[in-house]
Formats: structure tokens, sequence, C-alpha cells
């Protein structure tokens, strides 16, 4: 259901007036559009490291190199989501 005319005027002043207000907190509730998505693909970054890292760990008993790569990459993996997280939230 679309807002009226009348009724997006007067959304569009209480936006004006909280950015003039208070412009941190409004840029911080100001939905980017970016900040769930980038937390959404860093959460799925982690459980990727998760399943490599357990992966890696299985696969050393049966050949310790690969399963070190393997252990090797899911740990990085992992890092890079950290990473991203708390660049993430610094940005806020």
């Amino acid at each position: 259901m679309a807002l009226s005319d009348g009724e997006q005027r007067r959304l569009d002043e209480i936006a004006r007036g909280l950015a003039l207000e208070d412009p941190t907190f409004a840029q911080r509730v100001t939905n980017s559009g970016l900040r769930r998505p980038r937390l959404v693909a860093a959460l799925a970054i982690f459980v990727m490291g998760m399943v490599a890292l357990i992966t890696g760990l299985v696969l050393t008993d049966a050949n310790l190199v690969f399963g070190l790569v393997i252990v090797g990459a899911g740990l990085a993996a992992m890092g890079t989501a950290v990473v991203l997280v708390v660049r993430e939230r610094a940005r806020l």
C-alpha cells in the first residue's frame, strides 16, 4: 500500500528534521542497502571457513599436506570474515 502525497511529504519533512537535529543518528538509521548484505556475506564466508577447517582436520589423517592446506584456507576465510565484520561495525 503506497503512501499518499501528503503522508510522503510529512515523512520527508520528518527525515529532513532528523538529519538536521542529529546527523550521526540519521546516518546510522538510514538504509544504505549495503550493510546487511555485507554482514550476511561475512557470515557465509565464516561458515564456509568453518566447514573447510573441519574438513581439513578430517583429511589430515588421510593426507597431511592436503589437510593442512585446507585447514589454512579455512582459517584464512574465517579471518577474512572477522575483518569484514569489524570494518562494517567501524563504519557504523
